[in-house]
């Protein structure tokens, strides 16, 4: 349980990921997408896809092909993450599927 609540704390400890997540509430975007959105915050779109697999490991987002627009999108998969520190146990708030 203490690797699970590590994972997350280090996921979300950039203002760079706060800030996709932050996109990533509003709509599903792809890399593209979100770089040229935080185009003044980051000068190269590889930043993007780093931040965007770290988010992706810590289970806060996920990656899904949509074969109509033939792209490869990312989504949020809660909208509160809830940390009890004294039994070190994480809860999610799922509002998306």
């Amino acid at each position: 349980m203490t690797e699970n609540l590590l994972r997350i704390i280090s996921g979300l400890n950039s203002g760079l990921r706060l800030s996709i997540l932050k996109l990533l509430c509003e709509n599903d975007l792809t890399s593209q997408e979100i770089f040229l959105k935080m185009k003044n915050k980051v000068l190269y779109r590889q930043y993007i896809h780093r931040e965007l697999e770290i988010l992706r490991n810590a289970g806060v987002i996920k990656k899904y092909y949509d074969e109509e627009t033939n792209k490869l999108y990312y989504k949020i998969t809660c909208h509160e993450i809830i940390i009890n520190l004294s039994n070190q146990t994480v809860d999610w708030k799922l509002i998306k599927s």
